[in-house]
């Protein structure tokens, strides 16, 4: 029964599951960070040939650390349960290549599991934006979405597996295994973590979400990718919604102004007018380098989500 609590019994072992894709800087930070907290393994799981990784791992003299490099991209989430398959702990720690540990984080979620079954470990992994500059409005747009989504986590503890953000999340392998073997063959481009947790809850689990269990994540994307993953957002608003036959309200920015919730349905309606929307994103990108040009943070910001509404909106009702 998940959540139930019996004796502490035997240390239960841990490792770290960790997939990577073409960041060999990132693990030079990462991969010692997470040894020096003592797993019991680290599985790092190249997402595709990757020479440089795999050249800085192979000088890393420790018999902990094991590497599998798959012969092909699979996407981060496939990559993960390769990793999972392939750790031979009672807990899997799922984290990112860009994810720090702070410390004690290893044996933090290792306390938890002691006497603990079917339960789901959130950490906390905050952003730390390098002060406000050009060109950082992605980061600064998924820090304040996270930090809301923690808020409402610890409102409403139901809520971690029905909208889980990923990256400092533990729990038994068996369960994340089977979780894995009820999941749909077609390959969701966002909210993986989302449908993983909705794929525990529906096996029983509980969450948890502990703020002191903490990592920095080192976010940092351009303002170009915007775009690229406002696409693949909408598309995966729409796929989940098939996949679970419902409406996700946590998938849609709930919190988001009035403004860009009333854009958004201008643009659904717009739709079958032609060029009335590659427009909007012409316009809505010079706002973009023009805020941000100007040093005009707020404004910067409020082009950024139009930017993403309006394109998320579009690959949404297309999907």
């Amino acid at each position: 029964m998940a959540g139930v609590t019996g004796p502490a019994g035997a240390r239960r072992t841990l490792g770290v599951v960790m997939p990577s894709y073409h960041r060999p800087d990132l693990l030079r930070r990462v991969v010692p960070a997470y040894l020096a907290q003592a797993p019991d393994e680290l599985v790092v799981v190249l997402d595709g040939p990757q020479p440089p990784a795999r050249t800085f791992l192979s000088t890393l003299d420790d018999p902990r650390l094991r590497v599998l490099e798959l012969a092909e991209n699979v996407g981060p989430a496939r990559a993960r349960e390769r990793g999972a398959h392939a750790a031979r702990t009672e807990i899997v720690l799922l984290t990112d290549d860009d994810i720090v540990p702070g410390d004690g984080l290893v044996d933090r979620h290792r306390a938890f599991h002691q006497g603990r079954r079917g339960c789901v470990l959130a950490g906390y992994v905050p952003i730390r934006p390098d002060g406000r500059r050009r060109g950082q409005v992605a980061s600064r747009i998924y820090a304040t979405d996270y930090e809301r989504a923690m808020r409402r986590w610890e409102r409403d503890p139901d809520a971690i597996l029905g909208g889980l953000w990923g990256g400092n999340v533990s729990l038994e392998r068996d369960l994340y295994l089977r979780a894995e073997a009820v999941r749909p063959e077609n390959r969701l481009r966002y909210f993986e973590d989302m449908d993983l947790g909705l794929r525990l809850r529906s096996l029983g689990a509980r969450g948890h979400f502990e703020r002191a269990v903490t990592g920095v994540h080192l976010h940092d994307k351009p303002n170009r990718s915007i775009v690229d993953e406002a696409r693949a957002r909408g598309a995966a608003v729409r796929a989940m919604e098939r996949r679970w036959t419902a409406s996700l309200p946590l998938v849609h920015a709930e919190d988001e102004s009035a403004v860009v919730t009333w854009l958004r349905r201008i643009v659904a309606a717009s739709l079958r007018l032609p060029g009335v929307v590659p427009l909007v994103v012409v316009l809505l990108r010079g706002m973009l380098e023009a805020a941000g040009a100007l040093r005009l943070w707020r404004a910067e910001e409020l082009a950024a989500r139009l930017l993403r509404g309006v394109v998320e909106t579009q690959a949404y009702v297309r999907g």
